[in-house]
């Protein structure tokens, strides 16, 4: 397992790249989830060319030149219905697009004080609340009779490398948790396997504990870091589709 210093290389973008982002809404003590926040000011920036407060110019300006078009920045009922019936239309969609694409999912972990990049979804709802709609499922598959565990195949030391290169604190999980987080990391995960579109899940922190700029510039750099592995190693040129083998890097 190595951090390459190339991945931080700045380059002319050679081919477009199609990132689907999504965040979740309000559920259990999360009045306003910082996800839906975070892609509301992504969105805001987009759309109506809104700068978000405390991110730096030079990295809107690094993000808006990249050729990286960004697309949902929802944030998604918290209830396993809601993944169900999102993450098919979002494969769909991706799957239509040139070039290369991606799925990034955000979600918030309250216990954590970092950006998470998680690299597996485990095959097991565990909800230890109900989800929004009153569904509490316990120790059941997610996806009947599939894998029990699913790995991006994202390179994720590269784009941790790449953000603690920009001082933003960050690292690599191996539990997303038995929740809605860890429930649509794996249902796309597993969605995702013929099309080979890569899926990460990011969770952050509550805003107390990382400010929200600090948040946007985070996913920013996660972003641009994608792009530019999907540029290097696009899934038609040997990059893996999400696999039951944990990958080296």
């Amino acid at each position: 397992v190595h951090c390459s210093t190339a991945a931080t290389a700045r380059s002319v973008p050679s081919q477009p790249v199609t990132v689907h982002m999504t965040g979740f809404g309000p559920f259990g003590g999360i009045v306003e989830n910082p996800t839906s926040i975070i892609c509301r000011l992504l969105k805001e920036y987009i759309e109506k060319g809104t700068l978000p407060e405390g991110v730096s110019k030079a990295l809107l300006d690094e993000f808006r030149e990249a050729g990286l078009q960004l697309q949902g920045l929802d944030a998604l009922e918290v209830s396993a219905q809601a993944c169900q019936e999102n993450v098919p239309m979002i494969v769909e969609s991706l799957s239509k697009k040139a070039g290369a694409t991606a799925l990034v999912h955000l979600g918030v972990s309250g216990g954590s004080k970092h950006i998470n990049l998680e690299c597996r979804g485990v095959n097991v709802a565990d909800f230890r609340i109900p989800d929004v709609r009153g569904c509490q499922t316990r120790g059941e598959p997610i996806v009947a009779s599939a894998e029990p565990v699913l790995y991006t195949p994202l390179r994720l030391h590269e784009v941790m490398g790449e953000l603690r290169d920009r001082g933003v604190n960050c690292d690599i999980s191996t539990d997303a948790g038995r929740y809605l987080c860890n429930y649509i990391f794996y249902t796309s995960l597993h969605a995702t396997q013929s099309s080979g579109i890569p899926v990460l899940f990011v969770h952050v922190p509550p805003f107390e504990v990382m400010p929200c700029s600090e948040q946007v510039t985070g996913v920013l750099c996660i972003l641009l870091a994608i792009a530019r592995q999907l540029r290097a190693s696009p899934p038609s040129a040997g990059m893996p589709a999400a696999g039951t083998t944990k990958p080296m890097g």
